[in-house]
């Protein structure tokens, strides 16, 4: 009878100790989940909003034990790895592949959106460490690209990292208007003309070149390849409608392609005059005939304003502006 007992008492312990181990392994760290918050550097963005709304970004991160990122000779222990992290009751958390504090100085670096097949390259560690995006192509890119500052040193107590982002491309910003829309109306008996784009597309274009950001400056080079930017890289904003192109000076013959619909109310009533279709139109390389370079980090506005009779266009020249300035945000899907 003793010895039934002993063994019915060893059973149970063993599945105490035994569900003991799940509960660790359910909570996993003393120091919680990894979680991220995320902003824009508002030194570069004066006149926009400086909250992240994009729906995700990537991240990487490393644990280099107890050796301070400044001497690192090697990244250490790969926690993230193009891990896309996504917003959670305010902050952003990993979705896949979580994580949770241990002992140690975590590093970490991010770019945006989330791509499946990561653009991004590393080289070196510590204070040699690099953000590469080599042979990047924006012909094929829907969306605007962000990058990080590295966020060094995170210990357990940090809780939540920082990131801050920054704009790695530049934007074109089209704004479009009806010309003489009050004059047009009373003439007409209209009350209201808009212009409803369809599609835009970009040509003669720089589309391929290589990106680096070793924690101080970021710089493309080796800009090349002239080429089309379709219409499935050019998308609609608040504010206009968004091509993202790589930092350069647009050559002579850079133009873009419309085709869009002229639509009339009166009352409940509306007329649409459309498609109508605009080819290769020059941009207003204004006095001199030169045009500014595009900057990473800089926006573009080009208003284009429609004869709604005539449908004739005129373009302005591209007007230089802190990202966001024209819709009082700083990014669009």
């Amino acid at each position: 009878m003793k010895r039934i007992s002993y063994i019915v008492l060893s059973l149970m312990l063993a599945g105490a100790v035994s569900c003991s181990k799940q509960n660790t392994g359910l909570n996993s760290a003393p120091g919680g989940e990894i979680r991220f918050s995320a902003g824009f550097d508002a030194s570069l963005l004066t006149k926009a909003e400086t909250a992240y709304t994009k729906e995700d970004f990537a991240v990487y991160g490393w644990n280099t034990g107890s050796t301070v990122w400044s001497s690192a000779s090697s990244l250490g222990t790969n926690i993230f790895a193009n891990e896309k992290a996504v917003e959670s009751s305010g902050m952003y958390v990993t979705v896949d592949n979580k994580k949770y504090w241990e002992e140690g100085r975590y590093h970490f670096v991010a770019y945006g959106p989330h791509m499946a097949s990561s653009p991004a390259t590393f080289e070196g560690a510590g204070s040699s460490f690099k953000l590469k995006f080599t042979d990047y192509t924006t012909a094929t890119s829907v969306n605007d690209l962000v990058y990080s500052e590295f966020a060094t040193d995170k210990i357990k107590s940090d809780a939540t990292v920082a990131l801050k982002f920054h704009h790695a491309l530049s934007r074109i910003l089209f704004i479009f208007t009806v010309k003489d829309e009050d004059k047009m109306s009373s003439l007409s008996s209209v009350d209201k003309i808009e212009i409803e784009p369809i599609s835009i597309s970009l040509q003669n274009f720089l589309t391929k070149g290589s990106f680096s950001y070793d924690g101080a400056a970021a710089s493309w080079t080796g800009v090349s390849t002239k080429g089309n930017i379709t219409n499935s890289s050019v998308v609609k904003s608040q504010a206009g409608y968004d091509a993202y192109v790589l930092p350069q000076t647009l050559a002579d013959d850079s133009s873009f392609s419309l085709a869009y619909n002229i639509v009339f109310s009166s009352g409940d009533s509306k007329v649409t005059a459309g498609p109508i279709t605009k080819e290769n139109i020059r941009f207003n390389t204004g006095t001199g005939g030169s045009w500014t370079a595009l900057e990473m980090n800089k926006q573009y506005k080009v208003e284009v304003k429609v004869n709604a009779y005539s449908q004739e266009i005129e373009v302005s020249q591209p007007v230089e502006e802190d990202w966001g300035t024209a819709s009082g945000t700083i990014e669009t899907k």
